[in-house]
């Protein structure tokens, strides 16, 4: 008797194709698999026959169970509370130059050294991430609870040429909700 290392699966395989010379090589030898496979020939291989009529009310029924358990699964068991907000988050630009902070008016080329801080209006987000776009690739420079207040870092615009980017994004745990993108032109030296 040989060594059995064949599974099912492969003797399966085997009795509708035979083509695995080295099985048939083990089939002369192995006892058990040469049984396996008289069984499957013994076996009546008539085609399975699906009833006439189908009785369309017991797939209705079927189907209105798995209905109501998924609303019962997915559906909330009590609702949120409401919170009204007023419009989406926001983000005010403050530039702090020759020791004076402004509002940064969206066009105005920013300097070598001047500073950059964020001020954040949530509404009803929780989370807030800032992120840095530096030569070819974009740093997080900030992730935390999103407060209605001036985010505490600064960023400093460097002597490179070109312009800075930031990105903020806005959301709740593990979903991010809404990003804004800013982009700051140099003034040239």
């Amino acid at each position: 008797m040989s060594e059995h290392r064949y599974s099912t699966f492969e003797l399966d395989l085997y009795w509708i194709e035979r083509a695995d010379p080295e099985l048939a090589a083990h089939l002369a030898e192995c006892e058990q698999c040469g049984d396996y496979l008289a069984h499957l020939d013994g076996v009546d291989a008539r085609p399975l026959a699906l009833p006439r009529r189908r009785r369309w009310w017991q797939l209705g029924l079927v189907a209105a169970f798995v209905v109501a358990m998924i609303c019962i699964v997915v559906w909330p068991r009590s609702k949120p509370p409401y919170v009204a907000s007023k419009g989406a988050p926001s983000v005010q630009i403050l530039v702090r130059r020759d020791g004076r902070v402004h509002v940064w008016d969206g066009t105005s080329p920013l300097r070598e050294r001047d500073s950059i801080a964020l001020q954040v209006a949530c509404e009803t987000m929780s989370r807030v991430t800032v992120f840095v776009r530096e030569r070819d690739r974009w740093t997080q420079a900030f992730a935390g609870a999103c407060v209605s207040e001036v985010l505490p870092f600064t960023l400093v615009v460097d002597d490179q040429p070109g312009s800075e980017r930031i990105a903020i994004m806005f959301g709740q745990p593990i979903v991010p909700v809404l990003t804004q993108q800013f982009v700051f032109a140099k003034e040239s030296k």
